[in-house]
This record gives C-alpha cells, structure tokens and sequence, in this order.
C-alpha cells in the first residue's frame, strides 16, 4: 500500500498532519495544522476527505463518503476518520482561493488505521498543464472528447475538478494545476470510454499543443449492451455488485469500473466494440459469476445459489 504526501495550496500553503487515537466524544480522527507560507496559521478555511470504495464512473457507484470540518484559530483542522471497517481510497482536500487542493492521500486503512507523516509539506505550485490527443482506430482525430478527472485510478471523478473538452483536432488541454495523482476518463460520442493515466507538462514546455501532448491515444468503437443481473430468474437480492473490464488501447492497462444497476438488476453499459469484456457480478451469500463476452448487445448473469 501506499501513501503519497501532497501539496495544498493557500498561494503556498503547508500542512503538518497527525493521526490522533480520538477526537471529540472518543471518536477516531485526523489532525492537519494548516499553515500559510510564512506559518501563519490559516484560519475559518474549509478542509474535507473523500473515500471512494470502488473505481466507477460516478460517485453513488463508487459508494462515496466524505467527511469535512473547519480549520480553528490554530489552523488546526481536525475531521473524523472513516468508519471502522470501511476500506478504498482517501484523499484528504482544503479549500483554497482557487479551488480544493489535496493534501494528503493514500489507502484506507493503512496498517491499523490512516497514518501519516508528521512533518509539515509544502504542495508544488500551480505549473501544470494537461495536453492530451485522441484519435480513433483509424488515426483520425475525435472531435469532441471530454476529459473527467479522478483522484488515482480507484474512485469516480470529482466534480470539483476541471472537465477538458477536445476541440475538433483531438485537442484537449487545461492549466495550470499543481503536480498530482490524476487519472482521466475520455469520453465520445460513439467511442468507448478509457481511464488513463496522462502526462502533466511542466510549464516551462510552453502552450503548444502540438509540440508537447500526452498520446494520441486511441479511443476504440463503441458497443452499448444492456442486460440483467438475476438470481434464479428473479430480481437480485440487496447487495449485488456488478464490473465490467475491457482493455485498455495504451499500453499495460485496462479499464474496469463498477455500474449501477436498477431495482430489478438491469443494467446498461458501453464497451469496446473491437474487442472482448467481461462481467462479473456478486452477492453476499452467493457469491459471484462471471463471463466473458465478444460480440453481444442483449447479456444476462444469473447469480449462483446461496452457500
């Protein structure tokens, strides 16, 4: 597991973060002292976590939580953890003049709890820039592409962060951010959906695009396939879970997420048309099924009988 120790940003802004045994009433929480960059404490500033239990393409499938609190007079900000039990990935956010910034972040729970370092970072400078290129499987450009951004691979995109749109060349750029752990889902119409991991240029690369981007990547056709998740022909007890993966056109990745599903297991999704995905759909009690698809529009999974 791992914990990456970020930047937040007040102009410059340092955090120095404890992990406390009990807060208030004998509640487990995490204490950050926020300073500005002369340390003076930064005081009435809004800070907050966000845990995504799942990599998916929006924040209910990811079963989010989140928790927020206010720094005091100190800048102590203290939030309460997570509940017991609960595990995915955290990353730790403070308001600042020109949008949240991450603080901290990392896998929850790490070891027996969130635990971090208690010497004070200071975040980069905003000095990045986002350039990406999308083209189809032909190598013509896609126009009209969006860029969401997620907090490492195994969430759902924030709605606080920029969305970058493509302009008819393939183009999609933005900036300057600071330095980060962002992942991107590109989206089109007519194409399958990608989560990548995309270069962040220095500023010190220039605004042009075509001298310096991150690709082309290639987004691949699309298949919409709908479909039902079962149990012996009836609608799914609570708790089923359903996954879709496919891979990847960059290289040594693929893309998986969690989907929604309705009140009686139905489901809609869209896929590579160009190549295999698999479903895998679980329950507590009946465990999981899986299956491995080509060329269908219409699927069903049945899960398997109670253990």
């Amino acid at each position: 597991m791992r914990i990456r120790l970020m930047l937040a940003a007040f102009g410059l802004l340092a955090a120095g973060c404890v992990s406390e045994t009990s807060g208030p009433k004998g509640e487990p929480s995490i204490v950050y002292r926020v300073v500005d960059a002369s340390g003076v404490p930064v005081a009435k500033a809004r800070g907050f976590w966000i845990l995504d239990q799942r990599p998916a393409r929006d924040a209910v499938t990811a079963v989010r939580m989140t928790a927020g609190g206010a720094t005091d007079s100190a800048g102590r900000l203290r939030l309460p953890a997570p509940p017991r039990g609960v595990e995915g990935y955290l990353s730790v956010w403070v308001e600042t003049t020109g949008g949240p910034e991450c603080v901290d972040e990392g896998v929850y729970p790490q070891g027996d709890g969130w635990t971090v370092n208690p010497e004070p970072y200071q975040i980069p400078e905003k000095d990045r820039w986002f350039r990406i290129h999308v083209e189809d499987a032909e190598g013509k450009p896609v126009a009209g592409a969006t860029a969401r951004f997620c907090w490492s691979a195994d969430g759902a995109p924030l709605p606080f962060l920029p969305v970058l749109r493509g302009d008819a060349r393939g183009f999609l750029g933005g900036g300057p951010f600071a330095y980060g752990s962002f992942w991107a889902d590109l989206e089109a119409p007519d194409h399958a959906p990608l989560r990548v991991c995309p270069y962040q240029f220095p500023e010190e690369d220039g605004a042009d695009r075509e001298q310096h981007y991150f690709g082309p990547i290639v987004l691949p056709p699309a298949r919409v396939v709908r479909g039902r998740v079962t149990a012996d022909g009836l609608p799914p007890p609570p708790g089923v879970w359903l996954r879709c993966s496919y891979a990847s056109t960059k290289e040594n990745e693929d893309c998986e997420w969690y989907l929604p599903l309705g009140p009686a297991g139905e489901f809609e999704v869209v896929v590579r048309a160009d190549a295999p995905w698999t479903l895998e759909a679980g329950s507590p009690g009946r465990g999981t099924v899986s299956r491995r698809f080509d060329s269908e529009s219409e699927v069903t999974l049945n899960l398997p009988l109670p253990r």
